[in-house]
């Protein structure tokens, strides 16, 4: 797969509708919503989160104008980014765009506790404006993109938005939230040097090569960091996943004999052919790579997702041409040894620095998975995309709406930690649809997001009736609910009775957000909070409450708060 097949699937072929909600059972897609009809542009989604009252937030492109609930958004120009909120039952409440005369896209996307989003992505064009904040690209002949970070309230208001980059193509494609508020970004910068504040990156090429940045920006919108990684030819990063400690995992591939993070050189498995290598590397949060370890074989092989789980092993998917590529002592076979299409991978790799579990999947066709999130059981979900008659993960075979396989369905398939397929769903039509976002909530549930050129395009039994439009819909029972449980039952709070606060604590990080409510003794629900990813500390702010008996539940499980 070339360079622009890579970046056609992640911003490639771009259906309208509300949300349908139906009835809830295990692996049942509870609504399915788009943009609505008399939209008159296209759009995407590519990054999806869940915020600690149960709203989905979504982020991407558009262009033309799309309308997303009550709101109608209007593009500068080519296309724009639009962050959009949906409520637990799957209505549009919130759309916001920003953007410039350029084409624009947010690729990245995390939510803080108090339901503010953070987004992150590319603009081409001179300027692009993020509410009141205009950002100025390196290159004022407005043909090259810079990167951006951007900040917008709860109540749908850009808030912050800054810029890096140079004059030459540089984006942020990965995003995740420190429980301090800072953002850890990931991307690729094939400028010859790129700033980010004060500091400078210089690429270790000069004929526009990309190479891998990870850099910290400060809730008050400085850059306080940024390390460079790669190698003599081009290297993405597509994934960033962040443990409790602020340390930084990426996924993604590179093209050339070798790939250096820090003292660590990686060396592809065939050096003479530029083929691409899926590599995974950690950087510390003092700024140094830790960890990097290769996979793959004799074709492209790429990586498009990364998780964490509690134990703090990675885990990376993405898709692999080589007839066969290695992990370590795992070997997967391609259903086709022609080296011409794409099987899926998922592959575990341990902090120790070896490989732990591979498994494969597919069909004789190309089968794509573009996103990963994994459970506190250490089961790993992918979100993706697959062509063919029929893909088959594990015993589960899934058919093609189209039964020639000329096109692309969309697939959710879940792994077990012993590396067992248990799991796979298939939606769409017969036009080419995708899956670029998948993200779990903490009860089990997952939001899968994409694009549609079906119509209709099926989730289960419900249908959206239109392409062309970005597609967000909601998958109950993915993953169990014993994660929650069990964080729930070894919560602690002190103190208790409390004032002004309470200081919560638990045993064990989890791989996921958890959302937090405090009830009070009617049972309305009179705050909320996130509970951060991979971290075991966290404090409620308990000012505005009068004096009595609170409950504060963590997923099914609650605990008796007293305020004085």
């Amino acid at each position: 797969m070339t360079a622009s097949t890579t970046r056609w699937l992640r911003i490639g072929a771009l259906a309208a509708g509300m949300a349908l909600p139906t009835q809830l059972s295990a692996q049942t897609w509870q609504w399915a919503a788009a943009h609505a009809a008399g939209s008159t542009g296209s759009s995407v989604i590519y990054a999806a989160a869940v915020d600690a009252a149960g709203n989905t937030v979504v982020a991407g492109l558009f262009s033309g104008t799309t309308t997303l609930g009550a709101t109608t958004l209007t593009s500068a120009g080519g296309t724009d980014v639009f962050v959009g909120r949906l409520n637990a039952a799957g209505a549009w409440t919130q759309a916001v765009r920003a953007g410039g005369p350029g084409d624009d896209v947010a690729l990245a996307l995390a939510v803080d506790g108090a339901g503010n989003a953070v987004a992150a992505g590319s603009f081409k064009g001179a300027t692009a404006a993020f509410g009141g904040t205009t950002l100025t690209n390196a290159d004022n002949t407005g043909n090259t993109t810079d990167g951006f970070v951007a900040r917008l309230s709860s109540a749908g208001t850009w808030s912050q938005a800054v810029r890096m980059g140079g004059t030459d193509n540089d984006g942020a494609t990965g995003l995740a939230l420190e429980a301090g508020g800072a953002a850890v970004v990931s991307g690729n910068f094939s400028s010859n040097t790129a700033a980010f504040g004060s500091t400078t990156l210089t690429n270790g090429n000069t004929d526009r090569s990309n190479d891998v940045f990870v850099a910290r920006l400060s809730g008050t919108g400085d850059w306080s960091q940024a390390v460079r990684g790669g190698g003599a030819g081009d290297d993405f990063v597509q994934a960033l996943a962040l443990d409790a400690g602020g340390n930084a995992v990426v996924a993604g591939h590179f093209a050339r004999a070798t790939v250096t993070f820090g003292s660590t050189v990686l060396n592809n498995a065939n050096p003479g052919q530029y083929s691409s290598d899926v590599y995974v590397a950690r950087l510390s949060s003092a700024g140094t790579w830790t960890q990097a370890l290769q996979a793959g074989g004799p074709g492209n092989d790429y990586a498009r997702g990364v998780g964490l789980d509690a134990s703090g092993n990675a885990y990376v998917a993405g898709n692999f041409a080589s007839p066969a590529v290695s992990f370590g002592a795992t070997s997967l076979a391609n259903a086709d040894n022609s080296g011409n299409t794409s099987d899926i991978f998922v592959a575990r790799l341990s902090s120790a620095n070896a490989w732990t579990m591979a498994a494969r999947a597919g069909g004789a066709s190309n089968d794509y998975a573009n996103a990963l999130a994994v459970d506190g059981n250490g089961s790993a979900s992918v979100g993706g995309l697959f062509q063919g008659a029929t893909s088959t993960f594990g015993t589960i075979a899934l058919p093609n709406a189209d039964p020639t396989g000329a096109t692309f369905d969309i697939l959710v398939g879940r792994l077990s930690s012993a590396g067992v397929w248990n799991l796979a769903l298939r939606a769409g039509g017969v036009g080419d649809d995708y899956t670029n976002a998948l993200t779990l909530d903490g009860s089990g549930n997952a939001v899968v997001g994409g694009n549609l050129n079906s119509s209709p395009a099926t989730f289960g039994s419900l249908s959206l009736n239109s392409a062309g439009s970005a597609f967000i819909a909601k998958l109950m029972g993915l993953t169990t609910a014993t994660t929650s449980k069990r964080t729930a039952a070894s919560l602690a709070l002190l103190p208790n009775p409390a004032r002004h606060h309470v200081s919560l604590t638990w045993v064990e990080a989890q791989p996921q957000a958890q959302p937090l409510v405090v009830l009070d003794g009617l049972g309305r629900v009179v705050r909320r909070q996130l509970l951060p990813a991979r971290a075991t500390q966290a404090t409620v702010n308990l000012s505005g409450l009068v004096a009595g008996v609170y409950i504060i539940r963590v997923g099914e499980t609650a605990q008796r708060l007293v305020v004085e």
